[in-house]
């Protein structure tokens, strides 16, 4: 039987009418009785209303929608969560405040469709947010869970917030520690883990091993630490290589030198040839406090043909310091047809005073090219012409 007129929505919520407010939703001549409707059921939290509320979703009228999002939330039934999150996906999570906050009151029902909204916006830093901190409000074991899921570097928008949230939520709880420790472990060069290396210190977490400290000692830019520990810092400051920040590299460049791990030696030489001097020379100098012969050959490349006359001032130099080892390199650098690379060569030798070279030396004072650098190098090796 239809509706002859206004239901009395007040007496309705009074006798607790569940059906007859059910009714009052189709009475279409006054929309203001049947937004009191909607708003009675949701204040009466009746589960018998939420089909019928559900199909009041897809009016056109808007003050009407949002009367119905606001009751599911009141009612809290598990059964609005798809429709709820169905009207948030194509769309900005902080632009659907009253279907979030339904689905907060709704609470551990939402929880997994959330998370898996999170995966799919996880590109999205803004809109994470803000799925991120409703699940935070929502709190409970399944939350705390899948966040600890979804730290990865893999999604690096989601990292600080995320770390943020289950710093909150599990404070110092072992697996949650252990979750932040490992995307700090495989990416502590990352602009965010100085974030993560303060909430790990803030959860009580300390480095257990020398891999550990090494990562938390990089992300917290903490030079003279990672040269301390030495070899486990090795694989963790290479790949600073390759960082924009020409500051960044050099200090990595720098680090790999103090510690001199044979491994630096190839990434620090493809450095040498850098378009940067302040790079260029960081890392010849890098690789002479290694002082290993392989880094030799582009040393002496740079000794020779760089374009900037404090690279080469530097090559020379970290050629003498890596002393013997060199020794051989150069002296096949006497048979260049190069005359700038045959002189290098000798002044480099002659610096060395690696009494070796003095044969090749003495064999090479018929080349006119290499007066006087030759006769200076002899000198220095206590050579002296024999007397006729």
């Amino acid at each position: 039987m239809p509706i002859l007129g206004p239901p009395n929505i007040n007496k309705l919520k009074a006798r607790r009418d569940v059906p007859g407010l059910i009714k009052a939703l189709n009475y279409k001549k006054k929309p203001e009785v049947r937004k009191k409707a909607v708003e009675a059921l949701g204040e009466l939290g009746d589960r018998t209303a939420t089909e019928p509320l559900l199909s009041g979703l897809d009016e056109e009228e808007s003050e009407y929608r949002a009367s119905v999002v606001s009751a599911l939330g009141k009612i809290r039934d598990e059964r609005a969560v798809p429709a709820l999150i169905d009207r948030i996906k194509d769309r900005d999570p902080a632009a659907c405040r009253l279907e979030m906050s339904a689905l907060e009151n709704i609470g551990r029902p939402s929880v997994g469709p959330l998370l898996d909204l999170l995966k799919e916006k996880a590109n999205n830093a803004k809109q994470a947010l803000v799925l991120i901190q409703a699940l935070e409000r929502i709190g409970g074991e399944a939350v705390i869970s899948g966040l600890m899921d979804l730290m990865s570097p893999k999604s690096p928008s989601l990292i600080v917030p995320l770390a943020d949230a289950l710093e909150g939520l599990a404070g110092g709880r072992p697996d949650a520690v252990e979750a932040l420790v490992a995307v700090l472990k495989a990416s502590p060069e990352k602009p965010w883990s100085s974030h993560l290396a303060a909430a790990l210190k803030r959860m009580g977490w300390k480095p257990g091993d020398a891999v550990e400290d090494a990562a938390l000692s990089l992300a917290l830019r903490q030079w003279e630490r990672l040269a301390d520990l030495g070899e486990p810092a090795v694989s963790l400051l290479i790949p600073r290589l390759r960082m924009s920040s020409s500051m960044e590299i050099q200090k990595a460049v720098e680090t790999l030198g103090a510690i001199g791990d044979h491994r630096a030696i190839e990434p620090l030489s493809a450095l040498l040839i850098d378009k940067r001097p302040e790079i260029a020379i960081t890392a010849t100098r890098a690789l002479g406090d290694i002082g290993s012969s392989r880094a030799v050959e582009g040393l002496l490349q740079n000794a020779v043909h760089s374009d900037s006359r404090l690279v080469q001032t530097e090559a020379e130099k970290s050629l003498i310091r890596i002393g013997t080892s060199a020794v051989g390199s150069l002296l096949s650098q006497l048979k260049s047809s190069d005359p700038g690379e045959r002189k290098a060569a000798v002044r480099i030798l002659g610096e060395i005073g690696d009494r070796q070279a003095l044969g090749p030396l003495v064999s090479a004072r018929d080349d006119k090219s290499l007066q006087p650098e030759l006769q200076a190098a002899l000198e220095k090796l206590g050579w002296k012409p024999p007397e006729v």
